[in-house]
């Protein structure tokens, strides 16, 4: 491209001081170029116009005081450039492009083709917007506090900010603005924000943002838009501001008269004012925040709650988030027990102290919820849907998680990223079962299935991490093997239970079990978790047994107790048997929301048979290594002794010699009576006429 010479540009200059109106109608040049280190100045009631593409070069300086009208582009190659306080006007036939990043008095849009902004522009006094778009892209348009909007804004003169570019504005202080946007991705649509700020603090520099997207926000269903607002703010605090948006009917999904502006993030969504069906318009009354606005109507949804203990989430925002409302209805109906959070707060009845007294607070979109109820219920919840994808932090320990999609997903893909990132310990759901590591056992299992609407899950993280609940998903096309009923042994807790310890027997093909044998977990006398083993799970080699713990809800004991040895018995053939188990990782003493791996051996079962179903006497775990614990327990008062001998009869050390009341529990180090280790081996525990194989195998 060919340049403007100097003699050119000196005639140029004195042309602008002499005439109003300077033209160039000559083809020779394709651009008019202001050099690197000359300035040009167009002078106050002064009209300069370019036929030609009009290039500010690096280092030249161009102040506009009067008018320039560019047919063409404007290209500014300084890396910011303020153009003066004239104006600028794009009345080409053809789209028109305003290059590198500007600051200009005032512009005039009117060109049925529109302009391009590809930087960020500043206007100080006024934008006119006569005929076509100014398209943002990824540059901010912004008009200082005293420019204004003239000419008639519509759809054939309006604000493309469909990009990452904002249209922003400054406030001097209260009052309001109208943000002339819209788009034009596929049908032109003109949807403009007026903002009326009532109250604020007004910062010098300060600005709005408004930006818009022609597309639903993620998650929504039911009766919605199809469009909404982002709306940002820098400098402005306290603020207190009256939003209006117009959309078109185009927009509209489902029954517009169900329809209500809503701040939908960030969360939890604020519900505004119902939509204006004829006029199609949106208002926000009274709002304190800034983010993403669009029209929702009202969403049900209904949460089955099971007697006893239950975890529950919400794919709705209520309208009334206030924990003691959302379960008003149950609380009158004599239905609700008790709601917890992850925390240990609660919504609870404290009686003569305060009656129902809510200590949770608000319900969370991120939060699941314990609560227990007293007979089967049903939960109501009506307000907006939750927007999906979620984010959702997990402290370090365990957490509990709403599960806010209306979709099955499968659970391991959901927690995927956090397996990945090493920093998945456990996940459970209401009933106890888990996603968890079974090492060489099987690895990563994934034993709950699909993540399920209206439930939440606790998930134990080893370091705080985000975990996000995608809108959509792949239901789990793993088969999980159904863990059956036993009829034999009878839980002493009813529906799912709380705070479940999991019970997994590994290497089952070689452990001597057969299908339909019955396990019982045992807390003393209590039984706290029971299966029958069933074809599949010998196929696989595992079975997790859940068992629950005590609630402390009642002066009854319907769980475990944390502390205390898990014991396991066998029922088969009419007759109930110790089974030995040889730990393989966990702990062997009840914990909540624990986990036990072991191998078990059902061979010389004679040996192990229970006599009396109220006497027991167990030794765990066997083998062992460095400790062995003696458990027993009698349903009377009696005298025992309890000693360990070698397999010649010979005593090895005495044990406990006294009087039992209840249980009973002993301590084996694999000491003698001298305090010296033992050679590893098998050696006997006698406790009165019953003895029990025990396998040391030596430690430390």
């Amino acid at each position: 491209m060919s340049k403007i010479t100097s003699q050119f540009r000196l005639m140029t200059i004195l042309l602008i001081l002499t005439v109003i109106v300077s033209f160039y109608p000559s083809t020779t040049y394709s651009q008019v170029v202001v050099s690197n280190g000359t300035s040009l100045k167009i002078s106050a009631g002064t009209v300069f116009i370019s036929n030609q593409d009009f290039v500010i070069s690096n280092g030249a300086i161009l102040n506009v005081e009067g008018s320039l009208v560019l047919k063409q582009n404007l290209t500014n190659q300084n890396p910011s450039g303020d153009l003066g306080n004239g104006s600028v006007e794009f009345s080409g036939i053809a789209p028109q492009t305003f290059s590198g990043s500007n600051s200009i008095g005032s512009i005039t849009i009117n060109n049925s083709m529109g302009i391009d902004l590809t930087g960020n522009t500043g206007i100080s006094s006024g934008l006119k917007l006569l005929n076509g778009h100014i398209r943002l892209g990824v540059g901010h348009l912004t008009l200082g506090s005293a420019a204004q909007i003239v000419g008639s804004p519509s759809a054939t003169a309006m604000i493309i900010a469909t990009g990452s570019g904002e249209l922003r504005k400054s406030y001097a202080g209260t009052g309001s603005f109208l943000f002339p946007v819209g788009d034009n991705s596929g049908t032109v649509e003109y949807t403009p924000v007026t903002l009326n700020f009532t109250g604020g603090t007004f910062s010098q520099g300060n600005y709005v943002g408004v930006k818009l997207s022609n597309s639903t926000y993620a998650g929504l269903s039911g009766n919605y838009l199809n469009r909404y607002w982002t709306i940002s703010q820098s400098g402005i605090a306290s603020a207190v501001y009256n939003a209006l948006f117009q959309y078109v009917s185009a927009d509209v999904n489902g029954a517009e008269s169900s329809i209500k502006g809503t701040l939908v993030y960030p969360l939890p969504s604020i519900v505004f004012d119902p939509a204006n069906a004829v006029l199609h318009q949106l208002t926000a009354t009274g709002a304190t925040t800034f983010g993403i606005f669009s029209g929702l109507g009202l969403y049900g949804q209904s949460i089955a709650l099971s007697l006893g203990w239950n975890i529950f989430s919400s794919n709705v925002i209520p309208t009334n988030l206030n924990m003691k409302d959302i379960f008003q209805t149950m609380i009158t109906a004599g239905k609700l027990i008790k709601v917890m959070d992850e925390s240990g707060k609660t919504l609870e009845n404290t009686g003569v102290f305060g009656g129902w007294k809510n200590n949770i607070g608000i319900l969370l979109q991120t939060e699941g919820y314990k609560v227990n109820v007293n007979a089967n219920s049903t939960l109501l919840l009506e307000g907006s849907p939750v927007p999906l994808p979620l984010d959702i932090p997990l402290s370090t320990g365990w957490n509990i998680i709403s599960y806010p999609s209306s979709l099955l997903q499968d659970a391991k893909s959901v927690v995927q990223p956090l397996i990945d990132a090493g920093k998945l310990v456990k996940v459970m759901d209401e009933a106890g079962k888990t996603i968890e590591n079974y090492g060489t056992f099987g690895g990563w299992r994934n034993n709950i299935g699909n993540f399920t609407p209206n439930k939440g899950y606790k998930v134990n993280v080893s370091a705080a991490v985000t975990l996000t609940i995608p809108a959509s998903g792949t239901k789990s096309a793993v088969l999980i093997p159904e863990v059956l009923a036993s009829a034999h042994f009878v839980k002493i807790f009813e529906g799912n239970g709380i705070d479940h310890m999991n019970i997994s027997l590994v290497d089952l093909k070689s452990s001597g079990l057969k299908a339909g044998d019955q396990i019982g977990i045992f807390d003393g006398q209590n039984c706290v978790g029971a299966a029958t083993l069933g074809t599949d799970q010998l196929l696989d080699g595992t079975i997790s047994i859940t068992t629950s713990s005590n609630d402390g809800l009642s002066a009854d004991v319907n769980g475990f107790i944390s502390g205390h040895p898990v014991i396991l018995q066998l029922y088969r053939g009419n007759q109930l048997y110790n089974l030995d188990m040889e730990k393989v990782a966990g702990s062997e003493i009840f914990e909540k929301n624990g986990s036990l791996f072991v191998k078990v051996s059902a061979s010389e079962l004679q040996d192990k048979l229970i006599k009396d179903g109220s006497d027991q006497f167990y030794c765990y775990p066997n083998p062992f290594v460095n400790d062995m614990t003696v458990y027993i327990q009698n349903s009377a008062t009696i005298d025992i002794s309890v000693a360990i001998y070698n397999l010649n009869g010979q005593e090895i050390k005495q044990l406990y010699k006294g009087t039992n009341t209840g249980e009973l529990f002993l301590k084996w180090n694999g000491t003698n009576s001298s305090g010296h280790r033992v050679a590893p081996g098998v050696y006997l525990i006698k406790m009165n006429g019953e003895t029990r194989k025990v396998m040391f195998k030596g430690g430390r």
